[in-house]
């Protein structure tokens, strides 16, 4: 049987699967590529793909944007690469064997206040600075919402090796399992404090906009959300499953895209588009296990922890002392 063509390959995907095709050949400016994958379908789906391929390209100008005013902060992000740096040795110097674990050090640094210049870490939006490839400045002033923290932890999990991408938009949990954030506190003597946003921990979350960091390891695949301490499985390209918990997750892969702007994001998200078959890195009870595991480590290697934030402290002022210009209203809905 002869091998099916990319035409072929396309009409077989169902229409939202196209129209994320569409929308990153948009950001890619690929109008060709885009005529030849859409010849065959009808006049109406035609549109509807055109529609998204030109909203790819106004969401790429727009990044485009965001990306200039990164690159005018390009020796902030040689301080944040330190930082990185820093963490990667103390999971080296931890024996840290996989990226759950380097997941669960890093929640551990981010919850007790170790990531920021004041010791603190409040779970808020106000006064962030939300531009794509900056969101660790607000990590650094002390807080942040959940997209800091899983372009925070993919950026690490990228620096140490292995596939990451942020997958945003929303997460339904029904019920959450047990107490196991609550265990990396290593103890009240310990160099600073747990961070204001456990406390929402508490609270369950309905439908609303969220972000979490997708990893693929030796070929195998899981979700961790740092800002609530979920695992879970990559069911399809359209959501996951909540493994420690009971609920579930829905993609937006447009949006990933546009804020995925490294070439590792860029092939991970590709797989998720074109793959079929997501099998499992991790399962709840490798979560406790590692969590216990990793909580032990941390108590013993104490002072590791203070040389990494006696180490880090430097580099961390001068991000939070960073000041981001922001995008006007005219720009931010410009088409160019």
């Amino acid at each position: 049987m002869p091998n099916k063509s990319i035409q072929d390959i396309f009409l077989d995907y169902d229409s939202k699967k196209k129209e994320i095709i569409a929308f990153r050949l948009g950001m890619e400016y690929d109008k060709k590529a885009l005529d030849k994958l859409i010849c065959f379908e009808d006049k109406h789906m035609q549109f509807v793909l055109l529609k998204h391929f030109k909203k790819g390209i106004k969401y790429r100008n727009m990044f485009e944007d965001f990306l200039q005013i990164r690159r005018d902060s390009e020796r902030y992000l040689e301080y944040y690469q330190n930082i990185l740096n820093k963490i990667k040795k103390l999971s080296e110097e931890l024996v840290l064997g996989n990226s759950l674990e380097i997941c669960i050090l890093f929640t551990y640094l981010l919850y007790n206040g170790y990531l920021s210049s004041n010791g603190t870490n409040v779970f808020q939006s106000k006064d962030r600075v939300n531009v794509g490839g900056l969101f660790f400045v607000d990590v650094a002033k002390g807080n942040g919402v959940c997209l800091n923290y899983s372009e925070y932890l993919k950026d690490l999990l990228i620096t140490c090796g292995y596939s990451a991408a942020n997958i945003v938009n929303s997460v339904h949990i029904k019920e959450r399992t047990g107490k196991a954030i609550a265990k990396l506190q290593l103890d009240s003597s310990a160099t600073g404090k747990l961070s204001d946003a456990l406390m929402l921990l508490e609270h369950f979350f309905n439908q609303i906009n969220h972000a979490f960091t997708m990893i693929k390891e030796d070929g195998k695949y899981y979700i961790f959300d740092p800002a609530n301490y979920l695992l879970f499985s990559v069911d399809n390209y359209m959501g996951g499953t909540i493994l420690n918990g009971k609920g579930s997750a829905r993609f937006n892969l447009q949006l990933s895209h546009v804020i995925g702007y490294t070439d590792v994001e860029q092939d991970l998200l590709c797989e998720l588009i074109c793959s079929d078959s997501f099998p499992l890195a991790y399962n709840k009870n490798d979560l406790l296990v590692y969590t216990d595991c990793n909580r032990h480590l941390l108590r013993i290697n104490n002072g590791l922890i203070k040389d990494f934030i006696d180490d880090s402290k430097e580099d961390i002022n001068k991000l939070a002392n960073l000041r981001v210009r922001k995008l006007t209203k005219r720009e931010m809905n410009k088409e160019k």
